[in-house]
């Protein structure tokens, strides 16, 4: 089956990549061209990536590729949430 993953180098994401190499899953993965790759290093020689920031059609993905399944993990981090009393 072929896996098309978006935040598959964050927390959760990485868990999953992991299990889905296990399983021998085919991934792509859909990242951030400033996306730290430190927690799947080891597992880039076994998946395709794509860079969302360097693609000029997204769709060229689908045409090089079968896609069976998109999962969608990707996210935007931010380290320090206003509190709801600095909202109102």
């Amino acid at each position: 089956m072929n896996i098309l993953l978006t935040g598959g180098a964050g927390f959760i994401g990485n868990h999953l990549l992991k299990e889905l190499i296990s399983q021998k899953q085919k991934v792509i993965l859909l990242k951030r061209n400033k996306t730290n790759l430190w927690r799947i290093e080891s597992l880039l020689p076994y998946i395709k990536t794509y860079d969302w920031d360097n693609l000029s059609d997204p769709e060229e993905i689908f045409f090089q590729q079968k896609i069976d399944l998109i999962i969608h993990l990707a996210t935007t981090y931010v380290k320090h949430h206003k509190s709801c009393s600095e909202i109102t």
